[in-house]
């Protein structure tokens, strides 16, 4: 088994400047998008419907837009700036950057913008749009709140498919990882309002919500499994390259720690939930949810690191 799981010293490599820099900007892109597809579902499944909830969760999603259209865009400039390599001011240079917008990654950046400015803007309008209001929202007004915030994340999920190796993979597999995209990010997404969540004062309201995501998160995960198994099977031409490669084992530590989260988020369902009725149960279940969260965020990490240094071009080594 040693033998076949050699670590590849390409795995580990040292990023430059400038991929530190496109690794803060891709990490900045994921938690805003989580940020968005989290908050909205929460409003329309599990929120208590009460004006506090719904302003915090509409600050959430919009910072968290505003998180992703900032990495987006200076993700862009970084690209230019490293193939310019004249330093910071190379990020400006306006020809090679109007000779970027015409490729790929000029698709992405758009798509990725429009997205998170269009959630920016519905977050603050509706924030706004809800401070008039003389009594809380029905409803079906959390329902065209999702609606729009589907909208952007639409776009945010298909700018995944234009990226890298996945772009000329096929149809199905770049609808796959836009699926792959959508589940994790409603997944990690909707932590931090779960955690405001288990603090309310009314214990039964909390432990009914939180046993329905219990039951909606396998939907989730099922998703997400389902496509990131049409991934692999497209992108892997053998399952000893799981092994024997560094994209293979990069694969491996993300696997892991989506097993590690999975298990998390079954004991938080199994014996967390049930003991909600004290506050000690309450406080348990807060202290999990941020273990969870920590180990998405180190997934998150993991797969911007993967993503910027290596990718399956890599299967050789």
């Amino acid at each position: 088994m040693l033998g076949l799981f050699s670590i590849s010293m390409d795995t580990f490599l040292i990023p430059s400047s400038w991929e530190i820099l496109n690794l803060i900007c891709k990490l900045s892109v994921y938690l805003g998008l989580a940020s968005i597809a989290g908050g909205s579902l929460f409003l329309v499944l599990y929120s208590d419907g009460s004006r506090k909830t719904t302003n915090a969760i509409l600050i959430y999603c919009g910072l968290g837009a505003f998180l992703g259209f900032q990495g987006a865009g200076l993700g862009f400039l970084s690209q230019v700036g490293q193939i310019n390599d004249q330093g910071l001011t190379g990020m400006f240079d306006l020809s090679m950057s109007r000779m970027l917008l015409d490729t790929k990654l000029g698709d992405v950046t758009l798509y990725r913008l429009l997205g998170f400015g269009l959630a920016f803007l519905v977050s603050i309008f509706v924030f706004f749009r809800i401070q008039r209001l003389k009594r809380p929202p029905i409803p079906i007004f959390y329902r065209r709140l999702f609606t729009g915030y589907c909208f952007a994340l639409m776009g945010l999920a298909l700018s995944f498919r234009l990226v890298g190796h996945v772009s000329v993979l096929s149809t199905v597999s770049q609808f796959a990882i836009a699926i792959h995209v959508l589940a994790f990010g409603f997944w990690i997404g909707i932590l931090v309002p779960l955690y405001f969540l288990a603090g309310l004062s009314d214990t039964n309201f909390v432990q009914l919500k939180l046993r329905s995501f219990g039951r909606h998160v396998i939907l989730v995960i099922l998703l997400l499994m389902g496509a990131g198994g049409v991934l692999l099977w497209e992108l892997l031409d053998s399952w000893t390259e799981l092994f024997n490669t560094a994209y293979g084992q990069s694969i491996v530590v993300k696997l892991f720690l989506v097993i590690l989260i999975m298990a998390i988020a079954a004991f938080n369902k199994f014996r967390l939930v049930p003991k909600l009725n004290s506050l000690q149960g309450a406080a348990e279940f807060r202290q999990s949810v941020v273990i969870e969260g920590t180990v998405a965020l180190l997934i998150l990490l993991v797969t911007a690191y993967f993503s910027t240094i290596i990718g399956p071009m890599q299967m050789d080594h």
